[in-house]
């Protein structure tokens, strides 16, 4: 779902499997959030490999549907989402309501139910060059591609009986 620290729109992955909260270390660096030292230690991420954590940003305010939560987050080199809210997340919430057809989660947070709707799959949009911008100044582009449609091949006029008919007859 998208989610708001310090005034910029972030993609938050929302992850019963992941035991702690992690913040890309470049939204941290692009937002110059203050990172502390913390202890190092390997995150095994989805794919089998192994990232290491770059430290630690306390207390940071992320809004969800208007909804603020102060969190604490590791900072990891992540790929595909900005924030990881993890189960170091989900158990300040208590019990929780998880509709995964409708993609909403419910649960009382400070008296009040609060409901997040998390976002359909996304459809595929043609970017604007301020987006591309931004995702380029946040390091949130791994690879450009630039892809040009080609004229097709020039056909061969050359067929079998061609090829036959023009061979010496001693070849035949």
């Amino acid at each position: 779902m998208t989610g708001v620290i310090q005034g910029m729109d972030v993609q938050v992955l929302i992850d019963g499997g992941s035991t702690h909260n992690f913040i890309q270390e470049r939204v941290a660096r692009y937002l110059n959030i203050p990172i502390m030292p913390s202890k190092h230690f390997k995150v095994l991420i989805g794919n089998g490999d192994t990232l290491e954590c770059e430290g630690y940003c306390p207390q940071l305010s992320l809004k969800l549907n208007n909804q603020e939560f102060l969190v604490d987050f590791y900072v990891l080199n992540l790929g595909g989402a900005d924030a990881v809210l993890g189960v170091q997340w989900l158990e300040l919430l208590g019990r929780v309501i998880m509709d995964y057809k409708e993609l909403y989660m419910e649960f009382q947070w400070h008296g009040k139910t609060v409901k997040l709707q998390g976002e359909p799959l996304l459809q595929c949009q043609p970017i604007q060059m301020s987006q591309l911008r931004k995702l380029t100044q946040t390091d949130g582009v791994t690879s450009y591609f630039h892809l040009c449609a080609l004229p097709p091949p020039i056909q061969e006029t050359n067929s079998l009986c061609q090829i036959l008919t023009s061979w010496p007859s001693q070849y035949l």
